[in-house]
């Protein structure tokens, strides 16, 4: 699932965003699909911020910080 994972972030087609978004809900992809999101640059930044508003899993918060620090994003700045 992983190399599923890797491959939509290298084929870079925006629509996968939100499939990675949801793959960060498992553990076993949640390193891989934030990773994977940093490919995407910008466009990617408001699906993560969605999470980290709305997410309770500290650990899936955690990963969706890290990807948004990965893409420079500071809190307070867009």
């Amino acid at each position: 699932m992983g190399f599923a994972v890797r491959a939509l972030g290298d084929i870079g087609d925006e629509t996968a965003i939100p499939a990675l978004i949801a793959a960060l809900r498992y553990t076993v992809t949640r390193s891989e699909s934030s990773t994977a999101l940093t490919r995407f640059g910008q466009p990617a930044i408001p699906f993560l911020l969605e999470v980290v508003k709305k997410e309770r899993d500290e650990n899936i918060v955690y990963y969706a910080k890290e990807a948004l620090s990965r893409l420079g994003w500071r809190a307070g700045r867009l």
